[in-house]
């Protein structure tokens, strides 16, 4: 899940509350990639195995720039979806690269993290999060502050 799972997402959506709190000029927005790339049926059981390797380090890259082409690599059978999903994320790097802000017409709202603890999800659907959602984020939160390097808001 990438950012070291939900914790790693945790420590991230504190920093952006940090910025805001410390009264920094930017905004801080913040993702999780959680889209399966596409695979071959014979990488289940391998080193590929979509179900062990999830989400890994840089796999939102083909997302980010578009660069999905058909049969490139032959190991990734894109799927209309991965299409799609390209051409959204593209779209929010894009407006963030020309405005500061990945928000733009057409495209779910990404939300700041600040105080509000914002961020978006980049799976198969794309969903903007607010806030601490139930008892574990409160309990993840907890968790992350007591590590003494992390600074509190």
């Amino acid at each position: 899940y990438g950012m070291g799972g939900f914790g790693g997402l945790m420590v991230n959506r504190h920093f952006g509350a940090y910025r805001k709190a410390k009264g920094a000029s930017g905004k801080t927005f913040i993702y999780l990639f959680s889209h399966l790339t596409p695979w071959r049926p014979e990488d289940i059981g391998t080193r590929r195995d979509p179900y062990r390797l999830l989400s890994w380090h840089s796999s939102e890259l083909w997302y980010t720039f578009a660069s999905l082409r058909e049969g490139v690599p032959p190991a990734r059978p894109w799927q209309p979806l991965d299409f799609e999903l390209a051409d959204r994320i593209s779209g929010y790097w894009a407006n963030f690269i020309r405005t500061g802000d990945p928000n733009g017409e057409g495209l779910p709202v990404w939300p700041k993290s600040d105080a509000g603890y914002g961020w978006m999800s980049l799976g198969d659907t794309l969903e903007g999060h607010e806030g601490l959602e139930g008892d574990l984020e409160k309990m993840i939160l907890e968790k992350t502050l007591e590590n003494p390097s992390i600074p509190r808001v």
